[in-house]
């Protein structure tokens, strides 16, 4: 029988409003709080309706083991807060008996582990607090934001005492080997490494196919693989249901017939790593770019990263300010596409407007 380790990840972000010079200095709010209510009522409509049927099924034929794993930004976490839902109740419920596990991840979605590793402890210890007051326990696996990670992320998650983390697959790495088993940093036997299948994912993410097309695509990885892993943006299937109603369907499926034993990345992170050291020295994404190069890539995006890690009030003072997604944002360089340009005026706009307020307030 082959092992699906399954995981949901909800990348939600405080998108900011359109802020430019001309609101410097009015009472004027950054973030785009309506947006995020929006998405976060998609969501609950859509999404976490499907996942709790999905978490309930699954457990119904597992051993009393969680059956997924689900990843939240701070964003959820602060929007949810002023926004108790029905389904997301229960949701909570299946993760206090359970049947499901919560994963750490940055709080606020940054790249803090590039400039400020100080920072970066901090936003997981808020993560993890968050964590152990709905489940009653810390998470032993980390989800690095978009899957960055190199040989150094896997030393400081050993230091925070993690047992497994994600990396992206990078065939120079593997070396000809297996990328469906579970690996080990190196130096440390101990911290386990799990390689995603993200294009996978994402073709059953963004097909139209059915219970049966989808079963059959699973079907053939777990004939070949002892170890599938999977992660689902949560936003992207909430968007469309029927996909992640089949995706449940077929999954559901292959546990009845005993052709997959659906799990946790939490249960993995205590198996034997039977795949051997894996090493990967240089920063590989999602984004299939080597190093940094959708959130540092150019001049706007480095002059408004330092803009605004050279002011650490700022930070303690808007945290969210950190999230990638606004680097990202300035990263789409289209022909006659102006939108990286509009993203940096309004980061940098931001910036400077909490610097003309604290100059103000100190006069």
């Amino acid at each position: 029988m082959a092992n699906i380790c399954l995981y949901f990840h909800l990348p939600l972000h405080k998108k900011l409003q359109s802020f430019g010079i001309f609101d410097l200095g009015r009472d004027t709010a950054y973030f785009d709080e309506a947006r995020l209510h929006k998405e976060l009522q998609l969501i609950e409509d859509q999404g976490f309706s499907i996942l709790s049927d999905c978490i309930q099924d699954l457990s119904a034929q597992a051993e009393g083991e969680a059956v997924c794993a689900l990843a939240f930004s701070g964003a959820f976490w602060e929007g949810i807060e002023h926004a108790p839902t029905s389904n997301w109740e229960k949701i909570k419920r299946q993760l206090t008996g359970q049947k499901a596990d919560l994963l750490a991840k940055p709080y606020y979605n940054s790249l803090n582990f590039l400039i400020d590793r100080d920072l970066l402890e901090q936003e997981v210890a808020i993560q993890q607090l968050k964590l152990q007051a709905l489940q009653g326990k810390k998470s032993h696996t980390f989800l690095h934001t978009d899957l960055l990670y190199n040989d150094f992320l896997a030393y400081w998650a050993k230091k925070q005492q993690f047992k497994l983390v994600f990396a992206p697959w990078q065939e120079e790495a593997l070396q000809g080997r297996n990328r469906y088993q579970l690996f080990h940093a190196p130096h440390y036997p101990e911290l386990g490494i799990l390689l995603p299948d993200l294009k996978l994912a994402e073709y059953l993410e963004s097909h139209d196919l059915t219970t049966s097309e989808v079963y059959d695509q699973l079907a053939e990885k777990c004939q070949d693989h002892n170890l599938l892993t999977l992660g689902f943006d949560l936003y992207e299937l909430s968007g469309s249901p029927h996909r992640f109603r089949n995706l449940v369907a077929a999954l559901l499926k292959l546990q009845k017939e005993g052709k997959a034993r659906v799990l946790s990345p939490e249960t993995v992170a205590n198996w034997d790593r039977n795949g051997g050291q894996l090493s990967i020295a240089d920063f590989d994404s999602i984004h299939e770019k080597k190093d940094t190069d959708p959130w540092l890539e150019n001049h706007l995006q480095r002059d408004a990263w330092l803009a605004l890690y050279s002011q650490k009030k700022i930070i303690w003072e808007s945290p969210f300010l950190q999230d990638a997604y606004y680097f990202f944002q300035m990263g789409k360089k289209y022909d006659g596409d102006q939108e990286f340009l509009q993203a940096y005026r309004h980061f940098r706009s931001v910036l400077a407007d909490k610097n003309l307020k604290s100059s103000t307030k100190s006069v």
